[in-house]
């Protein structure tokens, strides 16, 4: 996700400061859903399961928390989390118009679409590379004499 807004996180606070009992039942769901204004573990397993394919595609050493992200992150787990961007972003070619990857502290809807935008632009250029043929055929210019 790298449409966050500043409006998501206004309208994000407005529903914190209603209060969870005046809000209505489709602001209740949509709360519970996970809204785009905060930082919730879905964001966080998502970017931590985009890390982990781009590592192991990549061949670079890190540790993912793909399968772990902590309930309360700490200073460490987004070092490493900067860390692991850091050498994806630096082991591949990328856009020219790719951010450069945050500084940290992450706390900042511009820091989290940074992060997404570098991940998904890595894995761009990546998936780019790689061309599939799923015909029956397989044609090696055999029908026009260049076979040797």
């Amino acid at each position: 996700m790298t449409d966050r807004t500043q409006a998501d996180v206004e309208y994000a606070q407005r529903l914190r400061e209603t209060g969870w009992t005046n809000l209505t039942p489709e602001e209740q769901k949509e709360y519970l859903a996970g809204l785009k204004g905060c930082l919730n573990t879905s964001d966080l397993l998502r970017i931590e399961n985009d890390i982990q394919i781009l590592l192991d595609v990549l061949e670079l050493d890190g540790t993912s928390y793909v399968n772990n992200v902590p309930a309360l992150p700490t200073a460490s787990y987004f070092g490493n989390l900067s860390s692991n961007v850091t050498a994806i972003r630096e082991a591949y070619c990328v856009h020219a118009d790719t951010p450069q990857v945050p500084a940290l502290p992450y706390n900042t809807w511009q820091a989290y679409n940074a992060i997404e935008q570098i991940l998904n632009d890595v894995y761009e250029v990546v998936s780019a590379q790689f061309s599939y043929y799923a015909g029956n055929e397989i044609y090696a210019g055999d029908t026009i004499g260049l076979l040797l």
